[in-house]
């Protein structure tokens, strides 16, 4: 044997002990990725249920509050547009595939010797108030508004959350 084939059957040798190395370290970092795949899928899985259960919950807020003759809604007051979760326009009388509700709609639809009470219950930090409304083919309804701003980190008011309930029933067996 020369020293050349030597050499060469110890880089051969260096090659299969490397590549059996690489080869391990491979398998290492595959199985970390198995390992890593199988936890995200079970975190996004964990996070599939806990967005069914909202969706679910969600639709039953908006069931009970339909039934209530009540509905939440939020006003952004930088641009006076409100979000509501579908009851309010009902409430309000409003067409809900045209009427867009706005802090400046709500103040039109109260009556006039409740705008100036309602349009500062809008802006305090917490509030209730009962009020009236005139809505198309409904004729004169009670509401009673509670009202609650949400502040940014400076302390600002930037919306006022709130929940509206029609109280008209009520208002009524007290007439009585």
């Amino acid at each position: 044997m020369c020293s050349s084939d030597l050499t060469l059957m110890q880089i051969s040798t260096l090659t299969v002990v490397g590549s059996t190395l690489l080869y391990q370290r491979l398998r290492g970092l595959v199985g970390e990725l198995q390992r890593s795949v199988a936890r995200r899928e079970e975190a996004l899985l964990a996070l599939t249920r806990e967005r069914e259960e909202r969706t679910a919950l969600a639709e039953a807020l908006a069931d009970s509050l339909t039934s209530l003759h009540s509905g939440l809604w939020e006003l952004d007051l930088a641009s006076g547009r409100m979000t509501d979760t579908g009851n309010m326009k009902r409430l309000l009388g409003c067409r809900p595939e045209v009427d867009e509700l706005s802090e400046d709609f709500l103040l039109a639809r109260a009556h006039p010797h409740d705008r100036e009470r309602l349009a500062s219950v809008l802006r305090d930090d917490r509030a209730e108030l009962e009020f009236r409304i005139e809505a198309p083919g409904a004729g004169l309804r009670w509401l009673r508004a509670t009202t609650s701003a949400v502040r940014d980190d400076r302390g600002h008011p930037r919306r006022v959350r709130g929940l509206l309930l029609d109280v008209t029933a009520e208002r009524a067996n007290e007439a009585q």
